[in-house]
């Protein structure tokens, strides 16, 4: 019997998962001083990351953004992921705790 292993994130995986973080970081004014210079790296590197990281940032799209997660009917929406990755009999009981945890995240 052969263990599997885990699977790994890519580095581009890795790469942008960090980018987001720091994006995210940027936008709620929480980045250290050496993460604030990796941002500023990263968005210097070329002309495609510095459209990305003003798309991001900007006021109205932020904004907009906020509109529709607060106008998103996400139990529906929830219902239907978990019904993808767990087919069968899922309820918007059984979702409940997975949304509320979501939720919190969110907003």
């Amino acid at each position: 019997m052969t263990e599997d292993k885990p699977i790994q994130p890519s580095e581009e995986y890795k790469q942008a998962t960090r980018i987001a973080f720091l994006i995210a970081g940027f936008v709620q004014n929480k980045l250290s001083a050496a993460e604030h210079i990796a941002l500023d790296d990263w968005v210097n590197e070329n002309t495609d990351n510095q459209e990305v990281f003003e798309r991001l940032t900007d006021e109205m799209n932020l904004q907009q953004g906020l509109r529709q997660i607060e106008t998103a009917d996400t139990q529906a929406a929830l219902l239907r992921i978990t019904k993808k990755i767990f087919p069968g009999s899922v309820s918007r009981c059984s979702a409940a705790p997975v949304l509320m945890l979501i939720r919190h995240v969110l907003l």
